[in-house]
Parts: structure tokens; sequence; C-alpha cells
């Protein structure tokens, strides 16, 4: 599977901080966490444009890092739909999404976010969004990186994940986020074994998976690796 670095180009999430001499104030920041919690959802895109990008200085992740609890949720509540009505617009549905993904370029932070039922329930609003192939591509990237750093054990999230994914990516008709869910599914079983062991006895029937070179070649790998992990 493709490391965190190698897949850069193709990932909604930044591994990278800015270089830039001028910190942002605290006060700024303030300004900030206060028209985040506090502006109504429709009003959110620029707030959200702004809070994304000032999550690659390292200042501002210190700060919002702290603050987990109650920033997550309030990310995440965006993403959620109401009676089939969106709850932000889709630009700030957007921004959103990217904040989130920006916070694992801390890997302290991305450590902790890569297995919290908010992040996934991040990443699952995204990719249940049928209409909004963009929307879709960054939840299956954020997801994506989750996998990166999900612990290489026989964690429970590991294998619920590992089920619910198998699932998704076989009805998945959308090439790109297909083979995003595929890779993320490479990703869980590399370097282990018990990963691949679980998703061997699944047997499941990969093969329905929508065909494209890309895919293919992602089935091969996972094929690969389970040869590799199972028998060795």
């Amino acid at each position: 599977p493709s490391s965190s670095s190698s897949s850069s180009s193709s990932s909604s999430s930044s591994s990278t901080t800015t270089t830039s001499d001028v910190a942002v104030s605290p006060e700024v920041i303030v300004i900030i966490e206060r028209m985040l919690m506090k502006w109504p959802a429709d009003l959110q895109f620029p707030v959200l444009g702004l809070f994304r990008l000032f999550l690659l200085r390292c200042e501002v992740r210190d700060h919002f890092g702290g603050l987990l609890d109650v920033v997550l949720p309030r990310l995440v509540s965006f993403l959620r739909n109401d009676n089939d009505k969106r709850v932000a617009p889709l630009s700030a549905q957007l921004m959103a999404l990217c904040s989130v993904s920006n916070l694992f370029s801390d890997s302290t932070l991305a450590s902790k976010l890569c297995c919290h039922e908010l992040v996934f329930e991040a990443c699952k609003h995204a990719i249940d969004s049928k209409d909004q192939q963009t929307l879709r591509v960054m939840g299956s990237n954020l997801l994506y990186n989750c996998a990166l750093f999900i612990p290489k054990d026989d964690t429970e999230h590991c294998v619920d994940l590992l089920g619910w994914l198998v699932d998704v990516v076989i009805a998945e008709r959308d090439v790109d986020v297909a083979n995003r869910l595929l890779q993320t599914l490479a990703q869980l079983i590399y370097c282990n074994s018990t990963a691949a062991c679980v998703l061997h006895a699944m047997e499941p029937d990969l093969s329905r998976t929508i065909s494209s070179p890309s895919t293919q070649a992602t089935l091969s790998d996972i094929q690969t690796l389970l040869e590799y992990e199972v028998l060795k």
C-alpha cells in the first residue's frame, strides 16, 4: 500500500505544515474559535475556509487539539443531514471535511483521531452523499488517512471497519471512491496478520467491485498481502 507521502497528491489531508514565520496570534485564534462555535451553519463557509488553513500552523493545531471534545462534534455536525436536507451548505461541508483532514497533519493528533467514532461518522456521511462526487472522494481520502495511523493489532475498531469496508466497496459504483476504499482495505491488512486473517475468513467476493485498471491493480495488491500475511 502507498505511504502517506506517496498519496498526498490524491488525499484531501495535508501532510505538511506552513513554514511562514508569521504566527497566528492568540487573539485571532480565539476569534476563529468563537465564529466556528457560534455562527450558524449557513454562514460557516468563510469561517471554515480560514480555519482549515490555520490548522496548518502548529500553534493553531495545539490550541484546537486541546478542544477536540467540542470542536470535532461541531465539525461533524455540518456534515449531517436533517430529513434529507443538508444542515450546512455543500461549500461548508467541503471545508469542514478539509478541516478534519488537516488535523491529521500532526501525527500525535492523527493517532488520537484515527479511531475516533466521530471521524468515522464524518467519513461515512461524506461517502453516503450519493449526489456529491467531490465530497465522497474527500471522505474516502480521509478514511484512508485514518487507516495509515490505526494500530496494527486486533482492535475492535479495525475489525469493524474491515466489515463495513467490504460491504461498501462492493456496492460502490464510482471508480475513484471504490479504489480509495480498496486502498484503505489494503492499508488495514498491511503488516497486520490479525486483520488479514479476519478479512480472509470473511471470504468477500471482491471481484464484484467495479472494474477499472486502478481497482484491478489494488485488488491484486490485496490478494498478495493476504497470501503473505495469512500464510507466513
